[in-house]
């Protein structure tokens, strides 16, 4: 075959297989998987407490706020050092049993529930859940984390002053406005009553998609 011919036929060759490769879609990369946002270290409590005052049988507790009081008190009781599963999956119980059946199988039901009593009276005198929350609060907005750094102020210049785990509930408090590849810092509160500031790009929305917030939590 002539050299000009051959050299011909390999152009045309390379050209087809450019035209296919435009017609086939390029695979998209594999979306990273979104975090499963918890309360507490319970999975029983985490679907119990919410359940319970989602009905609306608590007057105090208005069904809108069921998971953000829930969230609240979780944090309240981690924070009086009783934020372990064993005490949580108690909890769980009070909500779905009679409490005098089975407090008989924990030598410290009582400093539990003592402890309980005093996370829900703070929750619902501060702002999550009650019925009459405090002027200020009525725009926090219930969020998940994909974990890592919570700062002092909006920005990565700032001290560390807690580390979130994966799936971690926070609730937004205010878009700050400072952004940094593309997203915003938002303050928020996290752990029922401790405050800071997290980067939007790390932040998921509950329920709907939300300007300023990474991806909608599964």
């Amino acid at each position: 075959m002539p050299l000009r011919i051959a050299a011909a036929v390999i152009l045309a060759l390379i050209a087809t297989a450019s035209l296919a490769a435009e017609r086939v879609p390029l695979s998209p990369p594999p979306a990273k998987p979104l975090p499963v946002v918890k309360i507490s270290a319970s999975p029983n409590f985490d679907k119990q407490c919410p359940a319970y005052f989602s009905t609306g049988i608590n007057e105090d507790v208005l069904p809108e706020f069921a998971e953000p009081y829930c969230t609240c008190v979780a944090g309240e009781m981690e924070a009086q050092g009783f934020g372990g599963r064993q005490v949580l999956d108690f909890l769980a119980r009070v909500y779905t049993e009679d409490l005098t059946t089975f407090m008989h199988e924990y030598p410290k039901g009582e400093t539990w529930m003592e402890a309980f009593f005093a996370a829900e009276e703070q929750c619902k005198n501060r702002d999550y859940g009650s019925n009459q929350p405090p002027e200020g609060n009525l725009t926090q907005i219930p969020a998940g984390s994909w974990g890592g750094n919570v700062r002092e102020g909006p920005g990565q210049n700032y001290r560390k002053v807690a580390t979130l785990k994966q799936g971690d509930r926070v609730m937004l408090v205010e878009n700050t406005g400072v952004i940094w590849n593309e997203y915003p810092w938002w303050q928020i509160e996290y752990g029922g009553n401790f405050s800071g500031y997290q980067w939007g790009g790390i932040l998921c929305s509950l329920n709907a998609p939300m300007e300023g917030i990474y991806e909608t939590c599964e």
